[in-house]
């Protein structure tokens, strides 16, 4: 089930988890891609919460919202960014992204084969992209309280396998919001704490949420060599004879005349001249 997006923005905007959430996820965004100047972001899924800095970061943004969540006029201060689209069907042309943020997106798709397809497609070559999903080994992905209690979590190994599959080579991946998904005010003082002791001994296993940043792998299209493609065949020549030996005229080397030899052979006077060397002969 996909959590609808008037949910999300609920969420991240008016609840102290939700804040914390977009803290957390916003730092760890700028730590992966500190510079973003002349580039094109596109963000899938529901991005607002961690591509608001990246605005004014970076040279366009474009954030994409699937149909079955639905969509939002974002920002609200500025021109508008966001996309109604078909999760498997981009708006984009291939290969202009320079960076692409996907959170809250590949999780509750229909087909994440398809949607990471289309993201490698319109990723550039050089690209990379950063996926956001519920780690299942979590507290996050068994509550419902959040919207990372909806869909499909993974592990780190399911994840790597899934992106590898899909064409993308893993950078790393890292862990987040590692404190409870609760709203008690004990454990959203202790949010923080519990964040920086998980950050810097990354219990992978105890992150809400993982983080992995993926690259293009584009392979190089085979090609049979050099020699090889020039001693294949021609289909043009395809059935016809191959050429034989025939002699150019009707004498031999040695300036005799084939029926000329045969006379001299039968006459006897051929064997006469064995001694001689016939080619010397006018």
């Amino acid at each position: 089930m996909h959590p609808d997006v008037l949910e999300i923005e609920n969420f991240y905007r008016r609840a102290a988890l939700g804040r914390f959430a977009t803290r957390q996820l916003t730092r760890r965004v700028a730590e992966t891609w500190d510079d973003l100047q002349g580039m094109t972001v596109v963000g899938f899924g529901y991005t607002p919460p961690v591509c608001k800095p990246v605005i004014k970061r970076c040279a366009r943004l474009i954030s994409l919202m699937p149909e079955r969540q639905g969509a939002l006029a974002w920002p609200v201060d500025g021109p508008v960014t966001t996309v109604l689209t078909h999760e498997s069907e981009w708006p984009l042309t291939t290969g202009m992204a320079d960076r692409i943020v996907m959170m809250h997106g590949l999780e509750t798709s229909q087909n994440a084969a398809s949607v990471l397809d289309e993201c490698w497609r319109v990723l550039a070559p050089e690209g990379r992209a950063l996926i956001i999903v519920p780690n299942r080994a979590g507290i996050w992905a068994r509550r419902d309280l959040t919207p990372f209690g909806s869909g499909r979590p993974f592990t780190a190994s399911q994840l790597t396998r899934l992106l590898g599959n899909r064409r993308f080579g893993v950078i790393a991946i890292r862990a987040a919001l590692f404190a409870p998904p609760s709203e008690h005010k004990f454990w959203i003082r202790m949010a923080q704490l519990l964040e920086r002791t998980g950050s810097r001994y990354a219990f992978r296993f105890a992150g809400g949420v993982l983080l992995a940043e993926v690259n293009k792998r584009v392979f190089q299209p085979h090609r049979p060599p050099l020699a090889e493609t020039v001693a294949s065949k021609l289909k043009a020549l395809e059935g016809m004879a191959a050429p034989g030996t025939r002699p150019v005229s009707n004498r031999d080397h040695n300036g005799f005349g084939r029926e000329y030899c045969k006379l001299w052979g039968n006459s006897g006077g051929y064997s006469g001249f064995r001694g001689v060397d016939l080619q010397n002969m006018s």
